[in-house]
């Protein structure tokens, strides 16, 4: 099957934040998602939206699925995000917001004072990556996945969820590709890649990570 289009998904990190090319209104074309379809001569579009969490994440590509007249002829790139974040669309306006750590809200005094947690965070997070993966394969859609946190995959938790938790990360963590057994900006730092002035690695790191994941992808797509 020739595939039409290489979309992707993720936060500010997919969408090319301090990218020179990159701006308010338009995702970068220097991304390592990006520099794969161009090699692989395929369309490229980014539904990547930065500061979001993983709930909206899923639900993009999902749409992206649903509004796409080429559907299983589309290959994904998915690259997960922090599990701290937490999207919810608000009712009084009908648009998707994300309860974010570093915001200094109402809400986020809130949420994070007695709400969050970190079992219920990967708990959470691991749901909703299993459901994309699951809905994914059921549709015959090839893919490609990474995750900026690796605390996702930490054994330190209450051991009352232990069963729950360790059952996800056994389904989820095969399908998550690293960057030399590391996440793109664990691994961007330890190589010393440059970063632009909100700590986003830059072009000579998605140039780098673009020459790991190419062979990766490549051989879905073949």
């Amino acid at each position: 099957m020739r595939f039409h289009q290489i979309v992707s998904f993720g936060d500010s990190f997919t969408y090319g934040t301090d990218l020179a090319d990159c701006d308010q209104r338009r995702f970068s074309n220097s991304t390592w998602p990006a520099l794969i379809a161009e090699k692989e001569l395929l369309r490229y579009k980014s539904w990547a939206e930065g500061g979001c969490g993983n709930q909206r994440i899923a639900y993009r590509v999902i749409e992206a699925y649903g509004q796409s007249y080429f559907k299983e002829r589309n290959f994904y790139i998915i690259n997960w995000t922090w599990i701290e974040r937490f999207d919810y669309i608000d009712p009084a306006t009908d648009v998707w917001n994300t309860v974010h750590p570093i915001h200094d809200g109402l809400t986020e005094h809130f949420f994070y004072k007695n709400i969050d947690s970190q079992p219920w965070n990967m708990i959470r997070n691991l749901q909703t990556i299993w459901g994309v993966i699951s809905f994914l394969k059921s549709h015959d859609c090839k893919f490609v996945m990474t995750c900026l946190d690796s605390t996702l995959w930490n054994k330190d938790y209450t051991l009352k969820y232990t069963p729950a938790i360790s059952t996800l990360q056994n389904l989820v963590k095969p399908h998550i590709t690293n960057f030399q057994d590391k996440n793109f900006l664990e691994w961007a730092n330890e190589q010393g890649f440059s970063k632009g002035l909100t700590g986003h690695p830059l072009e000579d790191a998605h140039r780098e990570a673009y020459k790991i994941m190419h062979p990766i992808v490549k051989s879905l797509l073949n």
